[in-house]
């Protein structure tokens, strides 16, 4: 196997060289500063060398050019002098984790202490670089002034508040030091491993620090703040500040804060730190780092970054993905990307912490960035983009919060999550969304129960959404929302449901369910009455349409066997009383959502007067000159199930007649075509008998068929995925990959058997998958990568590839890749 790697070393560390040089203001002497002089004390010496060639602008000694005495006397905390440096850079791995340390030499004091995250070496070396650059020089430099940054804290505390208070406690960290100071930042919550590193009686390297912190408020727009500056010798400064903005609020405090100390700012090349940041953001997204990403967008805002808006787009995403892990490029109908277990429920607080902001600053983004341009659905620029996808996580993190009882003890931080929802379903309803629109919608309809307050205001949504008239920017959306709130769980198994009427079934007896009708915190019996109120209301509408959404809908709410079957024999009688509605525009909308109740028809002798309306019914359709949709003539199958009893092969003879005629039509479309081929070949599964025989005298045309669905055993149906381009032919078998489950069949041609392979750790989405014969291996493409299934046919492995979108063939024996992202990935 090849693979080009191109420029990859090269790429490694561009874009994240800091050199800080002193830029004296008007008035100051400028003092002549020496290279610092930094030892690297690492053990792995691949990381070494990647780490001595990533520095720039100092002079490093790699662990083989010190004593070994330095080493101990970093455990121990004392000095390390024995260096001959003025800074250490210490790197401890434990496990898959590990720790970074900043260490000035002379006091032996931990300066900074950074989280590793598992990375391959090369982006762990221009993690660390990028990181600790900035802050060497000014280490080494004993004339610089020491502040260990407590921090601002809002007097009111609030998702708000918490968001605008990291805001300026980064800004502060970051113009403090662009200012000339060393900043210990104690004020972040992510940083205990830093302050279980330090030792319990403090260096005379911060001793010396003056200690910062204070409180900050808000009012009628402005900002205002109080900080209380100790000094070494423990005496207080009281300062005031304010600005219009957190950023002049923060130019306010480090001009009091700094007066006195350090009268030059440091000529800090900011935009080329900042850029750093972003792009270490990026790459952590591709890599499943979310919070160390989150972190550096905020660095990278702090720091004044251009582009300022694709840096803020970034930190919603990555916030959103540290409370649900989902890069928010993905559309699936029928809620299919809400997992109950996507997480342990001791990390609730901080996901339901992480969405809360999320969704602020995907408001605030949208508020900042306003545009009347339609929006490109993978564009997560797009503040409608990114505002409908970000949404989504936030409710499924709201949900997680309800079904699992968390909600109960924590009111306070399920009420600020929702309450930031709200304000965004708000902004994004009323503005211009394009085809994210009816995008929105499904999903607000899936989760109505959980961001609304009360029966009444769910109800009133489930009356819009429903509106025959409603405009959701989506030609097909009544077909579209009524597939959303009718279909089953059994797809999925996840999908609420709403409260019964009839009957006290257990909800494994009834696997069926509409979208998520719930209102946390509400009564249930004032949640019954007013869903009963509504189905009423349906069934009196002037709208054949409503009136086929209350069946559908009270059909979901019945808990009770006997009251179901009776309520199957109202159904097949309304749509047999209704074939000129159903031979109109919204035809397939109001009989798909009938589907599953009227498949009963098929199955209970005391329905035989119900199939004869239900074939005539068909036939009524098949015949007429309307433009009957196509999806509803393929429900004939629902006449037909394996284990139907009531329709007779007379009827079967009829329809297959009926759908040769209409099939024979001069304007007969490629969708009306491939839903008559469905319904004949439900009969023709039922009635074998009906099926034509092959025509001896043209065998070129076709010399066997294989089609899955007879094959499929029955405890795979409606579980199986086939995309094509994962059939080839190899071996004299045709093999065929399951892109749902990441299963391979092997199939004979001749008789048509299947031998179903279940190969380990299979990719979990393979949507839209290549599949390739690779000598006596397969390949595929799946979850932005590729993977190889041995010889044994035991095992996937995924190859060891930046993750991207890729295409795979096979030339000379090898296996080639080719993606255009990123670069060097492969061709």
């Amino acid at each position: 196997m090849r693979f080009v790697w191109v420029l990859m070393y090269l790429m490694v560390f561009s874009g994240v060289v800091v050199r800080a040089e002193l830029d004296p203001g008007a008035g100051v002497e400028k003092r002549e500063t020496k290279t610092p002089r930094v030892a690297l004390l690492v053990d792995e010496p691949d990381l070494e060398a990647l780490l001595v060639a990533g520095f720039s602008g100092v002079e490093t000694l790699g662990r083989a050019e010190l004593p070994k005495l330095a080493a101990e006397r970093l455990l121990a905390g004392g000095s390390l002098g024995l260096t001959d440096a003025e800074v250490a850079l210490v790197v401890e791995r434990n496990g898959d984790r590990g720790v970074v340390k900043v260490v000035q030499c002379e006091s032996g004091a931990t300066v900074v202490v950074l989280e590793l995250p598992k990375m391959p070496v090369e982006e762990t070396a221009r993690w660390i670089v990028a990181r600790t650059q900035p802050l060497l020089g000014a280490v080494a430099d004993p004339f610089r002034p020491r502040i260990s940054l407590t921090g601002l804290r809002f007097v009111t505390d609030s998702a708000e508040n918490r968001v605008t208070e990291r805001a300026i406690n980064l800004m502060l960290t970051a113009r403090l030091q662009a200012r000339g100071a060393v900043v210990l930042e104690r004020w972040r919550m992510g940083d205990l491993v830093f302050e279980k590193s330090l030792a319990t009686q403090e260096s005379p390297f911060w001793k010396a620090a003056e200690i910062v912190d204070g409180s900050a408020s808000a009012d009628g727009g402005r900002l205002s703040a109080r900080v209380r500056i100790r000094g070494a010798a423990g005496a207080e400064t009281f300062a005031e500040a304010e600005g219009g903005t957190a950023g002049d609020l923060v130019d306010a405090i480090v001009i009091q804060v700094m007066a006195g100390s350090w009268k030059t700012d440091v000529g800090t090349k900011k935009e080329t730190e900042a850029a750093a940041f972003l792009t270490e953001a990026k790459w952590m997204l591709e890599h499943g780092l979310p919070r160390e990403a989150w972190q550096a967008t905020e660095s990278a805002l702090a720091l004044g970054v251009e582009p300022r808006r694709e840096a803020e787009m970034l930190r919603v995403k990555a916030a959103a993905m540290c409370a649900y892990r989902d890069d928010l490029g993905r559309v699936l109908m029928r809620d299919g990307h809400y997992r109950a277990k996507a997480f342990a429920l001791v990390e609730l607080p901080a996901r339901v912490a992480a969405a809360t902001e999320a969704m602020l600053l995907a408001g605030d983004y949208w508020n900042a960035h306003p545009t009347e341009d339609a929006p490109e659905r993978r564009n997560l620029q797009h503040p409608a983009t990114l505002g409908v996808q970000s949404l989504y996580t936030g409710l499924r993190v709201l949900r997680t919060a309800h079904d699992s009882g968390w909600a109960e003890a924590n009111a306070d931080a399920v009420r600020g999550l929702r309450e930031a929802i709200r304000r965004n379903e708000t902004l994004l309803r009323e503005g211009p969304l394009g085809d994210q629109r009816w995008i929105l919608f499904v999903y607000l309809a899936n989760y109505v129960g959980y961001w609304t307050q009360t029966p009444a205001e769910a109800v009133a949504f489930y009356r819009m959404v429903l509106d025959p008239d409603f405009d959701a920017g989506l030609a097909g959306w009544p077909e579209v929302i009524r597939n959303e709130l009718s279909h089953g769980a059994s797809a999925y198994g996840t999908i609420p449901r709403p409260p019964f009427l009839t009957g006290t079934a257990t909800l494994k007896e009834f696997p069926g369910g509409i979208g998520a009708w719930r209102v946390p915190g509400g009564n249930d019996a004032s949640a019954r009455a007013a869903w009963g109120a509504f189905l009423d209301e349906l069934d009196r509408s002037p709208h054949v349409l409503n009136q086929a959404d209350g069946l559908a809908l009270r059909w979901q709410s019945t808990a009770d066997k006997k009251a179901r079957l009776a309520l199957t024999a109202r159904i097949a009688d309304f749509v047999s009383a209704h074939v000129d509605d159903l031979a109109g525009p919204h035809g397939f909308a109001i009989f798909g959502q009938l589907v599953e109740p009227l498949s009963d028809v098929d199955r209970s002798s005391e329905f035989a007067s119900e199939q004869e309306k239900m074939v005539g019914l068909f036939l009524s359709l098949i015949h007429s000159e309307a433009q009957v949709s196509p999806a509803l003539i393929g429900c004939v199958k629902i006449l037909f199930s394996t284990g139907g009893i009531n329709t007779r092969e007379d009827q079967g003879r009829q329809l297959i007649a009926a759908l040769d005629a209409r099939g024979a039509g001069p304007a007969i479309s490629r969708r009306e075509i491939a839903g008559i081929d469905a319904a004949r070949l439900s009969i023709w599964k039922k009635f074998p008998s009906l099926r034509p025989a092959e025509n001896a005298k043209d065998p070129i045309i076709v010399r066997s068929l294989w089609i899955a669905a007879e094959h499929t055993p029955d405890e795979l149906r409606n579980h199986v995925g086939f995309d094509p381009s994962t059939a080839v032919w190899h071996d004299n078998r045709l093999w065929v990959l399951d892109s749902l489950r990441g299963r391979l069949w092997q199939i004979d041609p001749q008789s048509g058997n299947s031998v179903i392979l279940s190969p380990e750790n299979r990719p979990q989405r393979a949507h839209k998958a290549q599949l390739v014969a690779w000598g006596k291996q397969f390949a595929i493409t799946a979850e932005r990568g590729v993977w190889v299934l041995g010889e044994t046919r035991k095992r996937w492995e995924k190859l060891d590839l930046p993750a991207a979108g890729y295409q795979i063939g096979v030339a000379h024996g090898d296996l080639w890749t080719a993606s255009g992202y990123p670069l060097g990935a492969g061709m």
